[in-house]
C-alpha cells in the first residue's frame, strides 16, 4: 500500500509542477509580447508589384499608438504618413498604384525598398531588395 501511495504522490507532484511551469511560461510569453510591435512584409517574394510591397503593423500593446511611416527607395523618400492603431490591433498597408508605379519603374537594376516606422522616438526598419531584370 505504501508503494502505491508513493507512486501516486510522485505523479501528482510531477503533474502539478508541470502545470505550474506551463502556466508561468504562458504568462511570461504574454507579458513579453505586449512590449513590442510587429512590422513585416505580407509577401516575401522579390517581385515588384502591389502584392509584394504590402506590409503590416501590429500593435501588441494595451494602449493606442501613433506610427509615422516613411517609404523610401535607395534612400530617397517617396511617401510619408501617420497611422493611429488601437490597442491589440493590426493594419495592413497596401501601397497606392502611383507609388507602385514609381518604385517599379526605377532605372537601376537592383533597388532597396525600405519601410521605416517611428513610434516614441524608436525606429523599426524593414526592406526588400528588388531585382528588376531577372
Amino acid at each position: 500500500m505504501n508503494k502505491n501511495i508513493i507512486i501516486i504522490s510522485t505523479f501528482l507532484i510531477i503533474f502539478l509542477a508541470s502545470y505550474f511551469l506551463y502556466w508561468q511560461g504562458e504568462r511570461a510569453i504574454q507579458k513579453a509580447s505586449t512590449k513590442f510591435d510587429v512590422l513585416a512584409f505580407r509577401n516575401p517574394d522579390l517581385n515588384c508589384n502591389q502584392r509584394s510591397l504590402t506590409f503590416f503593423i501590429e500593435n501588441n500593446q494595451n494602449q493606442e499608438n501613433l506610427y509615422q511611416i516613411t517609404i523610401s527607395i535607395n534612400g530617397k523618400e517617396l511617401k510619408e504618413r501617420e497611422l493611429i492603431l488601437a490597442p491589440l490591433d493590426k493594419k495592413e498597408i497596401k501601397p497606392e498604384e502611383e507609388l507602385v508605379t514609381n518604385v517599379c519603374s526605377n532605372n537601376e537594376i537592383i533597388s532597396r525598398y525600405q519601410v521605416s516606422v517611428t513610434k516614441n522616438n524608436t525606429i523599426q526598419n524593414i526592406y526588400k531588395i528588388i531585382n528588376y531584370h531577372e
